[in-house]
């Protein structure tokens, strides 16, 4: 739900409850480690990568509410037709 200034409520928003109600199974790393050094096609790549990037995965899933999702969206879409 929207407040008067549009920002998300998040106390309301179904992303809001899930976020604080949710109790998902946590990241499997050494799993994600392996599936991006397959991919990669170089092992220890994601040690390398990852050692200064931390915080690029969660740990847990984050529900983001509909609005959220189509502004980064706008904002992905507007770099990539700048980098063009």
């Amino acid at each position: 739900m929207l407040t008067a200034s549009g920002v998300v409520d998040l106390s309301t928003s179904l992303s809001g409850r899930l976020n604080r109600k949710c109790f998902c199974i946590t990241l499997d790393r050494a799993k994600l480690w392996a599936a991006l050094d397959h991919k990669a096609g170089e092992p220890g790549f994601c040690e390398t990568f990852m050692a200064s990037r931390p915080h690029l995965f969660s740990n847990v899933p984050v529900f983001l509410a509909t609005s959220a999702l189509e502004e980064m969206q706008r904002i992905v879409v507007a770099i990539e037709a700048t980098a063009m």
